[in-house]
């Protein structure tokens, strides 16, 4: 394949930005800032692949990820970023599914910090009723 140029990403200062894009995008799409109780995860493929169990995998892909197939991308820039959100009844509570330049996706969830910090898989029980709706 012969050498090819690599870009070198902190991956933390990245996630960082994502999680401040979900933020003024929650305010663009809800015209209201996201609760203080609420708390922006972000998550990269690699996180699938390599931080989750069978278990979590099969969660986050049922709950979060499947649900917002069907829904139609916001394009800005000509391509350069997407975006698509499930938004719960309750205002503070989507799903963002992000991608740069139609290769680099992020998944990103707006919880309750309640739940974000459970030890083991969320019960969907937990989350705020109406979630998709």
């Amino acid at each position: 394949m012969g050498s090819q140029p690599t870009l070198e990403v902190e991956l933390g200062r990245v996630l960082k930005v994502v999680k401040r894009i979900v933020r003024g995008l929650h305010y663009h799409e809800n015209q209201t800032r996201l609760s203080p109780d609420y708390e922006v995860n972000v998550f990269t493929t690699e996180y699938f692949d390599y931080d989750l169990n069978d278990e979590q995998r099969e969660f986050f892909l049922k709950e979060f990820v499947i649900p917002t197939l069907p829904l139609p991308y916001k394009t800005i820039g000509n391509g350069v970023f997407k975006y698509k959100m499930g938004r719960s009844t309750n205002k503070d509570c989507c799903v963002w599914v992000f991608l740069f330049f139609d290769r680099v996706p992020f998944l990103s969830v707006t919880l309750p910090k309640s739940v974000l910090r459970q030890k083991k898989t969320p019960n969907i029980n937990t989350y705020p009723p109406g979630f998709y709706e």
